[in-house]
């Protein structure tokens, strides 16, 4: 299935309409963001490009296959080689009290986003390939739309397997630079 990619302008500090959403950005080399925070947790899926990202004071290097976690109210931003490459990428954004509710009181999906060890996660391609996937489930569920049957329980439930699987993930690896 193909999926819809957007340019994005970032003008400010990113608002959200809802207790998620997923974005398939596609931008150029001279895409600019400002640092910036937002009021939400963002998990960050580099595609394609080559760029560095600055989070807090440390800035890391990041190839394709790289995700990133920035936590509520962490800046950010991606700082770019020079070099003229597509910047693309896919970008979900979560509220607190949605993976609250997706939690019990064994296993906190929210844990990975408030802990002090942020970097970049590199796992293998084979874990690459599965989170790409259940991303592209999450994009078909919102370009569908809530009204359609079972959507929004669609959505849950790939969410609840992506942030299982990527917690998995990190306790296995840490992240490859800490700050």
């Amino acid at each position: 299935m193909k999926e819809k990619t957007q340019r994005q302008t970032l003008h400010g500090v990113p608002n959200m309409d809802r207790d998620y959403q997923i974005f398939h950005y596609l931008d150029g080399w001279d895409y600019y963001a400002p640092l910036h925070s937002h009021n939400f947790y963002e998990l960050y899926f580099l595609i394609s490009g080559s760029l560095s990202y600055q989070i807090g004071n440390t800035i890391f290097a990041v190839k394709p296959g790289d995700i990133l976690l920035f936590g509520i109210n962490q800046p950010h931003r991606p700082l770019f080689s020079g070099q003229q490459v597509t910047y693309e990428r896919i970008v979900l954004r979560i509220s607190e009290k949605m993976l609250c509710q997706l939690s019990d009181e064994e296993d906190d999906l929210a844990a990975c986003f408030k802990w002090q060890r942020f970097g970049v996660y590199r796992f293998s391609l084979e874990t690459q390939n599965n989170i790409r996937l259940l991303l592209s489930r999450l994009i078909a569920e919102q370009d569908r739309g809530q009204d359609n049957f079972g959507s929004g329980v669609l959505y849950k439930a790939y969410l609840t397997e992506l942030m299982v699987l990527f917690r998995r993930n990190c306790e296995e690896n840490a992240p490859q630079y800490m700050s």
